[in-house]
């Protein structure tokens, strides 16, 4: 199986943080550790955040954590989203009860 860059970058994001659950991890941080440019972590820690996986923190102190319990977090189900097919489960019930 091949991933999407996007999706490797992802991942790559998820393990990191669960291996720092006490803590608030910056971009800045991952970007050094991994080799990947910001400008794009931004894009894939913002979107992990909208979908409730990682917890953002904005200003002084700014940093990411992980949210969930990484056995509970659903990760084969998320990873078979195409990107751009971001929608929450309850977004969806909402769209079918309509």
């Amino acid at each position: 199986m091949q991933l999407t860059r996007y999706s490797d970058y992802s991942f790559r994001v998820l393990i990191y943080l669960a291996l720092a659950p006490e803590r608030l991890v910056t971009i800045e941080e991952i970007s050094r550790r991994y080799g990947i440019s910001k400008a794009h972590l931004t894009k894939v820690v913002h979107e992990l955040g909208l979908r409730g996986y990682v917890e953002t923190v904005a200003g002084a102190g700014a940093g990411c954590a992980w949210r969930a319990a990484p056995r509970r977090s659903g990760w084969a189900s998320w990873s078979a989203r195409p990107r751009g097919a971001w929608r929450s489960s309850s977004a969806s019930r909402r769209e079918a009860s309509a």
